[in-house]
């Protein structure tokens, strides 16, 4: 039977990284890939289980340790820190610190238009 793989596009990452660190050990363009197949669970959703399987196992078990990394990123909008669970902002997620914060229509002034990023460690 023919399978296109251009049609299996996170396997066929998930393949990827396997190589790039087994033959090429090359680090950096694994955390590369790893942040692509993130950003796609991230956006949409994996097309299967055997994609997930694939996807999970490779974020996991190559590369950078994605769970080790504790420290959050600081967010400062118009001058002012986010903190995670204060002020409306919900509470980190475990594992990949995700958290967010919404703003009413009224509360946006001018000044929040500067948003600043800042992570001490990698990750």
């Amino acid at each position: 039977m023919w399978w296109s793989w251009a049609q299996a596009p996170i396997e066929t990452q998930s393949l990827m990284i396997e190589a790039f660190d087994e033959i090429v050990g090359d680090t950096e363009s694994v955390e590369a890939m790893k942040a692509w197949l993130v950003q796609q669970k991230r956006t949409s959703r994996w097309p299967g289980s055997p994609a997930t399987a694939n996807a999970v196992g490779v974020l996991l078990g190559r590369g950078d340790d994605l769970l080790g990394d504790s420290s959050l990123v600081e967010v400062t909008v118009g001058g002012e820190s986010i903190k995670p669970g204060e002020n409306g902002a919900s509470k980190v997620e475990a594992g990949t610190g995700f958290f967010e914060n919404r703003f009413v229509r009224r509360e946006i002034t001018p000044s929040m238009a500067e948003i600043i990023f800042q992570k001490a460690e990698g990750g």
